[in-house]
């Protein structure tokens, strides 16, 4: 009897420890890409081809906001939000939009909007893996100064790589 209890004791130990490791194992990362701007020097007149010299996602310089490449698998969740180099000001990412390339997105959408107050993110579970491919995407992202927000959508496009766990 004692021998069978111990039995019963090691197998509820030995399956709540492989249950923990499967879900440590099956656990989905969150990435946030965070655009920093400029947005003293960003204005409403500034060239579209010129947007990219006021921005980027604090890669290293010698990697262009078209060649900044970010890594995920699928399940991950990817934040994109806006930051002010100044601090003050606020950036707003107003959509995500495919534009070439596999589609990661859940139900093949092509379109994923900004949401939330004080600063609007976008974010998503990555439901496709790319796999060697990139999907090349656009950021559209806005500014408010104080109480008055810039009167232009500004776009960048990085890419994306979906891996499948």
């Amino acid at each position: 009897m004692k021998n069978r209890m111990m039995s019963n004791r090691y197998f509820w130990m030995l399956l709540f420890c492989l249950t923990l490791g499967t879900n440590v194992l099956m656990a989905q990362a969150t990435e946030t890409v965070t655009l920093y701007v400029d947005t003293d020097r960003l204005q409403n007149n500034t060239p579209a081809n010129e947007v990219n010299n006021y921005c980027n996602f604090g890669q290293d310089p010698s990697i262009s906001n078209e060649d900044y490449l970010i890594e995920v698998n699928v399940g991950d969740v990817v934040n994109w939000r806006g930051v002010a180099n100044n601090g003050v000001d606020i950036v707003n990412i107003e959509k995500i939009i495919v534009q070439g390339g596999p589609n990661p997105f859940p139900a093949d959408r092509d379109e994923l909007d900004g949401g939330g107050d004080g600063g609007r993110v976008v974010s998503v579970q990555m439901a496709r893996a790319t796999g060697n491919e990139t999907c090349k995407y656009m950021v559209k992202f806005s500014i408010q100064r104080g109480d008055a927000p810039v009167a232009r959508i500004f776009d960048i496009d990085p890419r994306l790589r979906v891996m499948q766990e």
